[in-house]
């Protein structure tokens, strides 16, 4: 299996796979984003599209995960990414 995976599907939406390191004890954490092109109309105008990313990985045999959403185009959606991780990265479990 390839380390990242790209696909489009039929509506414009995108998405991908990528492994990356994982939180404390855990070897690796799966990453997957994908873009959702807005559901409707306000007027005349198609709806924000968004971004969504989420982080999973397991410790002592139990899933975890984080998820962070943001409008596709803010520009400061690689911040908010960056963030995402960094809190990943930091996590510690208390037992």
């Amino acid at each position: 299996m390839c380390a990242e995976q790209e696909a489009a599907i039929n509506d414009g939406t995108s998405f991908s796979l990528k492994y990356i390191q994982g939180p404390v004890r855990a070897s690796s954490a799966l990453l997957v984003s994908f873009d959702q092109p807005g559901l409707g109309r306000v007027g005349k105008a198609p709806l924000a599209s968004l971004h969504f990313v989420t982080v999973y990985w397991e410790y002592g045999g139990q899933p975890f995960g984080a998820e962070l959403s943001s409008y596709k185009a803010d520009p400061k959606g690689g911040d908010y990414e960056r963030v995402l991780l960094e809190l990943v990265s930091s996590f510690k479990p208390t037992q």
